[in-house]
């Protein structure tokens, strides 16, 4: 069976709809409430012990990198890890850029080179900025990060304030090249925030680009190759006003995603209509407060299937009426104010927001990065009468190792849910790699598919909710045979699944019958068959040809009888 890896497992029953959303500040005690001029916040687990760690990027000041110690607290690690940059910094994002199993860094800096911070595994990071050839200069607001060419290497977006956007491309050899020219993606204006997202579901990253000044924002749809087309007013999203931020969810469950998108004033919420248009439904969403916009997430904080959106402001720039605001999803593309007198409504100097399940109990926490003395501020998710939920972690194989730009479809009885795995997002910050899912009432999951950039899709069948599973694109390779979930179609079955190994398959056959025995290559053609006419009850194992045995690849074993099968992935080192 391919190995779903099952860390803890957490049963939430009750009223999915309260009032008031219920968060707890507890910056303080968990050790992040760092001051100063703090910009972005970026999740993710740098040293692989299952938990989200956290980055803190304050321009002027040095960063912080806080390591997560799984009980609500935190370590500043950044002395001890190198990681203590006292530049300019504006922007940081978490990827493995090498494919080596461990989250590297890259910061982008005001007027300064930016950096890149290769992870040594042992905790330490490197700086190996001049290596990499990414040492670009500029006013950076945003770094994003995908596989913009689907060649299995992580690329760097940088988006410049007042000079062209840089794109460089990994050359998956340890160095980076600038691709900006090529990709047509330059975009000269004031750009604040990038956002690589699949809006029209062709298995390639498109962007998003937010402006201040009253610049139209621009939509740059990707050939699939790394280069890009700017489609913002056919697409009808090139709207002109002082962006600050932006996230993409699908809000309404359609399997498509829509663009959230924060500014000085109204913000700005456009549905996806799945013919390559989308509509501005902002006024009738009830999600246009007037205040100072900066981050945004689009989540879902009471897993009950429907994404929510947060906004932070900034409150010294705006009446105190305009604090950051929780808007619950009603399930109708309108939303509910959930934040007013609660600690999610803080009354500060609030830039970027990330998301992260700190403490593995299946619900979202949010930190907020201050720019004042304040200090900045960790929200604890306290909600009590959440649905069920789902975390997955992608491994890729063929794509890019963070899996980023993989299309992930859950279906539950008759409803669909939906993400896409990205780098940053909101302003300045990223939100954790682990997707999360609501999944509301529902108890079981019938359908997880996974859609990789590499193009190959994995299937699960009949999952259980309320855990976090590890998934590898393909299959396993950890061992020599690595078995996709058994497809097993009747819920009393004759035939129950016992394994695979070099020799075959094996199973429990409950009565005599005849067998089919076929593999398939991932084409779907043909490269064995057998059938046994009266196969003999009891546990059988069903020998695979050596031909097929000595040719390293990825197969399907099917076995069937006239009542039920066994559909099994495996391969072949």
């Amino acid at each position: 069976m391919k190995r779903l890896i099952l860390f803890f497992f957490v049963l939430s029953l009750g009223n999915l709809y309260s009032q008031k959303a219920s968060f707890k500040e507890i910056g303080k005690s968990a050790g992040v409430n760092i001051n100063g001029k703090c910009y972005g916040a970026a999740f993710a687990d740098y040293n692989n012990d299952g938990y989200d760690d956290l980055y803190v990027s304050r321009q002027g000041e040095s960063n912080r990198l806080y390591k997560n110690n799984g009980d609500n607290t935190f370590e500043d690690v950044s002395l001890f890890s190198n990681t203590d940059y006292s530049g300019p910094t504006r922007a940081s994002v978490w990827a493995d850029f090498d494919n080596d199993g461990y989250q590297d860094l890259f910061l982008a800096n005001w007027d300064a080179p930016c950096v890149y911070f290769k992870n040594s595994g042992n905790g330490y990071f490197i700086n190996d900025t001049y290596n990499k050839g990414v040492g670009v200069i500029g006013r950076p607001n945003s770094v994003n990060v995908a596989d913009v060419n689907n060649d299995g290497w992580l690329d760097i977006y940088i988006a410049f304030m007042g000079q062209e956007n840089v794109l460089f491309l990994n050359n998956g050899d340890g160095t980076f090249k600038d691709f900006t020219k090529e990709s047509g993606a330059t975009d000269p204006s004031i750009s604040m925030a990038a956002l690589f997202v699949d809006f029209d579901n062709d298995g390639d990253q498109d962007l998003y680009l937010a402006h201040d000044a009253n610049i139209p924002y621009i939509l740059y749809e990707n050939d699939g190759f790394g280069h890009f087309k700017n489609i913002s007013a056919k697409a009808g999203v090139n709207y002109a006003g002082q962006g600050m931020g932006v996230d993409f969810g699908d809000v309404n469950n359609d399997g498509l995603m829509d663009l959230h998108i924060t500014n000085l004033y109204e913000n700005t919420l456009f549905v996806n209509n799945g013919d390559g248009t989308f509509r501005d439904v902002s006024k009738s969403a009830g999600i246009q407060d007037r205040g100072m916009g900066w981050g945004t997430m689009v989540f879902d904080y009471n897993n009950d299937g429907l994404n929510d959106i947060y906004v932070v402001n900034d409150t010294k720039f705006t009446p105190s009426s305009y604090t950051n605001k929780l808007y619950r999803n009603n399930g109708n593309i309108t939303f509910t104010e959930v934040s007013e007198n609660t600690p999610l409504a803080s009354p500060y100097e609030g830039y970027g927001a990330a998301y992260s399940d700190i403490n593995h109990d299946g619900k979202l926490d949010i930190f907020v990065a201050i720019k004042g003395q304040e200090g900045s501020q960790l929200f604890l998710n306290n909600e009590i009468n959440t649905g069920h939920w789902l975390q997955i972690k992608c491994i890729g194989t063929k794509s890019n190792r963070d899996g980023i730009g993989a299309r992930i479809n859950i279906k539950c009885a008759n409803q669909l849910y939906c993400d896409q795995i990205s780098s940053s997002s909101g302003y300045v910050s990223q939100n954790s790699l682990l997707q999360h899912f609501g999944l509301g009432t529902h108890s079981k999951i019938d359908e997880l598919e996974i859609i990789w950039p590499s193009g190959l899709k994995d299937i699960y069948k009949n999952l259980s909710v309320d855990q976090v599973i590890t998934v590898k694109e393909g299959l396993s390779i950890e061992t020599k045979w690595a078995v996709n979930t058994t497809q097993q179609t009747i819920n009393n079955p004759k035939m129950v699944y016992q394994g695979i190994s070099p020799f075959g398959i094996k199973f429990d056959l409950m009565e005599s019958q005849e067998v089919n025995f076929e593999i398939f290559d991932l084409s779907g053609r043909k490269l064995y068959n057998s059938n046994y006419s009266n196969l003999a009850s009891g546990v059988r194992c069903l020998e695979i040809p050596a031909e097929i045995n000595k040719n390293p690849g990825i197969y399907l074993a099917k076995v069937a009888t006239s009542s039920d099968q066994l559909v099994q992935k495996f391969i072949v080192q």
